[in-house]
């Protein structure tokens, strides 16, 4: 292992924030923060034996942050009944306080943003919130990232529209907060505001900061964004489906070229999903190793 790992806090309010570090023995100058996305946390970017993205790009000379947000993985309180997280705090205090932070650890006046899933609609929605910040964001890297759920199927009503959205929302209303772990729907329960708050860019047309209503796609538009690649797989059916990715980069102003599609047909070892995008054994030399000559070329 060419990296050392250690944990890190970011103190916000009450509560406190954990931050993964794994830094490289021979650093290359870029630093790297991850995002996850909803009912997950910043495992979905390592593993206990070292295994994933986050590794991965610090073997390669990245010093390299992955974010638990307020409420998961290792950060403190846990999401519970009470918890009042909520997801555009997250975009206004909390995403740019971890790129401030990485930064003052890193004396870095750059960083690239790396995300999974909804935390590419968070790192999107936090350059239109903060446009001060664009000049310190190097790249964009996104895998399954989308806003809107168009696709439509059989699957797409059970487990969106009828368990998602449906149980989601009874579970946010009256418990407080959504128990992903233990209704089997993903590795960490979500603050009901935040639900309630994503499952409202999922519905919506238009991609709206509901707290002032300000339109954060055509922001977007109107903004010169960082260089940018989002890949998902062939086999992301539903959550990262290859036409909601490319419908938010339409209404981000991204140009379709920085797409790929992750498949055998097109050249990769393996047809992926949603959550083996990052997690498969394969991922280190396929397009984990594209991935990196793209940020080695941008940022």
């Amino acid at each position: 292992m060419n990296y050392q790992y250690r944990k890190a806090t970011l103190t916000l309010q009450a509560d406190q924030v954990a931050i993964h570090c794994f830094e490289p023995e021979l650093p290359n100058g870029k630093t790297v923060l991850l995002l996850h996305g909803s009912i997950e946390n910043a495992r979905i970017f390592f593993s206990r034996s070292g295994k994933g993205l986050a590794p991965f790009l610090a073997s390669a000379g990245y010093t390299v942050f992955a974010a638990d947000l307020r409420g998961k993985g290792g950060s403190v309180p846990a999401v519970h009944k009470g918890n009042k997280a909520d997801q555009y705090d997250t975009i206004e205090n909390e995403i740019p306080a971890l790129i401030r932070r990485v930064m003052e650890e890193t004396g870095h006046t750059k960083v690239i943003l790396g995300a999974h899933s909804w935390g590419g609609v968070l790192a999107l929605a936090t350059l239109a919130r903060k446009p001060e910040l664009l000049p310190h964001i190097s790249a964009l890297l996104c895998f399954g990232s989308k806003r809107r759920i168009g696709v439509f199927s059989l699957r797409r009503l059970w487990i969106i529209d009828i368990i998602w959205s449906g149980l989601g929302t009874f579970c946010a209303l009256f418990l407080g907060y959504l128990p992903a772990r233990k209704l089997k729907m993903g590795s960490d329960d979500e603050p009901g505001p935040f639900f309630l708050q994503i499952n409202r860019w999922v519905y919506a047309r238009r991609w709206k900061f509901y707290p002032d209503g300000s339109d954060i796609a055509l922001t977007l538009r109107n903004m010169q964004l960082p260089p940018s690649l989002f890949l998902t797989g062939v086999n992301d059916k539903l959550l990262g489906h290859a036409s909601d990715v490319k419908r938010l980069l339409k209404e981000s102003g991204i140009p379709e070229e920085n797409f790929r599609l992750l498949s055998r047909r097109n050249g990769n070892l393996e047809d992926y999903d949603h959550i083996n995008i990052l997690t498969h054994p394969s991922a280190y030399k396929d397009h984990f190793i594209f991935a990196e000559e793209f940020l080695k070329s941008q940022a």
